[in-house]
């Protein structure tokens, strides 16, 4: 015959237990729930990084071809092919040269970018870094265990 003789009473080692389980299980789903998030912000950061760098080659090409188009005239006018000048305009196709001279600079943006030159002042990249090094610390964190409290 079961007899019914009112709620269990738990040992103190049995609550203990029970919580360091209920403990570990919550982390667990906090640190799943993590990747998760943090999967999907690293693949919003490879897909922009990707628009990034086609922007960039995009940029690079439409300027190339305007550019070789002043370049061309400039080194005619300079050179005197087309007549004589003034001072005056000597000095106008002198600065014509030297802004085209400094829109050339960066010429193929996307080799600059793949090269690191551009990271420097990349926020994607300083974001990236964040989230991996954050990734880093919570991953040496204890596994099991009382909480940490602040």
């Amino acid at each position: 015959m079961i007899s019914d003789a009112g709620p269990r009473r738990w040992k103190p080692a049995e609550v203990a237990t029970v919580q360091q389980v209920a403990n570990f299980l919550a982390r667990a789903i906090s640190q799943a729930e993590y990747e998760e998030q943090r999967h999907d912000y690293v693949s919003r950061l490879e897909n922009l990084d990707r628009q990034k760098t086609e922007f960039l080659s995009t940029v690079s090409h439409e300027l190339r071809t305007p550019l070789t188009s002043i370049q061309g005239y400039l080194e005619l006018l300079l050179e005197g092919e087309v007549g004589p000048m003034s001072s005056g305009q000597r000095h106008m196709l002198g600065v014509i040269e030297r802004n085209t001279n400094r829109l050339r600079g960066p010429r193929d943006l996307t080799g600059a970018a793949a090269r690191g030159a551009l990271r420097a002042r990349d926020p994607l990249s300083s974001i990236s870094n964040r989230c991996s090094s954050a990734y880093k610390l919570e991953a040496a964190g204890p596994a099991w265990g009382p909480p940490a409290r602040d």
